[in-house]
């Protein structure tokens, strides 16, 4: 709470003196429009919440749960029928090619099927090979390989997560961490290690199994994401997550404006997601006018390529009557009610009369 506080000043602070820097410079260094004058880059940008996008866009095709893949850990158990004892089960791991070593019968290929047809494969091979003429063979899935990714930043749960090593993609990482946060901005970067990333295509049903070797000599790599622009996402974009990638969930940046001048309570204040903030909505989060005839407002804004800032010149009279006058907010807009001859007037008047009155009734 104290570092939401003190960064909301430091927001305040810095708009005070944008204010102070745009007054003292005049109108050499701010050009002043009207609100139906304003060109097309100085409008404010509807921005959506990356909470209401579609993330089934960033998951990757799905793959068949049913099939074998590397580094998956396979319970065999291979009977004649002549033992004299339990048939005796090994524990095998699946390697990089989709390959297990099965004790007397040797290397048989199971990646990429079901456990029914490496069940098949194994009593093949141990035919074909001549080792047994009638075996029966057991094929169970032991244990899935997994992967540890990293998820951090703006997320509900960050932490370190075991995902599994088939099929897994950002949309999955999100998942196990909750999905995003409050605070959740448009950018994801998926921080990949210096592995390589393997391939075996495998024919009759088209899966791929993918494994990761540790390599020195490939650098680290990083993709981008950016969740306001999925309808321009190429399907070549690589979405997988591999042992030790890191997805981080950039926050939303600053979406604030400040309201000062002739306001109850002047302050930054948020813009509510997803929805459009106008002037006088900026007044009323404000508490309304303390000078009830004030009609001047100025809105200081920074365009986005850092050039010198923009004034946009706002009469609450007229904001009220036309949705065109009633300038909608940006984020880092600094809402300045002015004073006019007119304001001054009446407060000075309203303040006489208070001052009169509380001095002359005791105990006010």
């Amino acid at each position: 709470m104290g570092n939401d506080e003190s960064s909301r000043r430091c927001r305040l602070l810095r708009r005070m003196l944008l204010l102070m820097a745009v007054t003292l410079a005049g109108c050499r260094a701010a050009t002043e429009y009207k609100p139906s004058e304003l060109p097309l880059e100085l409008l404010a940008q509807r921005e959506s919440s990356p909470r209401h996008v579609d993330l089934s866009l960033i998951a990757r095709q799905a793959i068949n749960q049913e099939l074998i893949y590397p580094g998956d850990a396979l319970e065999v158990m291979l009977a004649t029928g002549l033992e004299e004892r339990e048939p005796q089960t090994f524990v095998l791991r699946v390697d990089n090619e989709g390959l297990v070593d099965v004790p007397l019968v040797g290397v048989v290929a199971v990646g990429g099927q079901s456990l029914l047809d490496a069940e098949q494969a194994i009593r093949q091979a141990s035919v074909d090979r001549e080792i047994f003429k009638h075996p029966h063979v057991s094929v169970l899935m032991k244990q899935r390989k997994t992967f540890q990714v990293r998820v951090m930043g703006a997320v509900e749960t960050p932490g370190l997560y075991s995902l599994p090593a088939a099929g897994s993609d950002v949309l999955g990482a999100l998942v196990a961490a909750g999905g995003l946060s409050d605070k959740a901005g448009s950018i994801i970067e998926v921080r990949h290690p210096n592995a390589m990333y393997n391939e075996l295509a495998q024919q009759p049903s088209q899966v791929r199994l993918a494994s990761f070797v540790s390599s020195p000599d490939q650098p680290a790599r990083t993709v981008r994401l950016d969740l306001s622009r999925m309808q321009d996402l190429a399907p070549s974009t690589d979405l997988h997550v591999e042992d030790g990638t890191i997805v981080v969930v950039k926050e939303r940046e600053d979406r604030s404006i400040s309201v000062i001048g002739l306001v109850k309570r002047p302050d930054t204040y948020e813009l509510p997601e997803g929805e459009e903030v106008r002037v006088l909505d900026a007044l009323a989060m404000a508490g309304g006018l303390t000078v009830t005839v004030a009609d001047k407002v100025r809105v200081i804004r920074q365009p986005e390529d850092g050039s010198d800032p923009a004034l946009v010149s706002v009469s609450i009279r007229k904001a009220k009557k036309s949705a065109q006058e009633n300038l909608v907010l940006a984020a880092g807009d600094v809402v300045v009610i002015e004073e006019t001859p007119t304001t001054v007037v009446v407060d000075t008047i309203r303040g006489f009369f208070r001052f009169g009155f509380t001095g002359a009734i005791p105990g006010l």
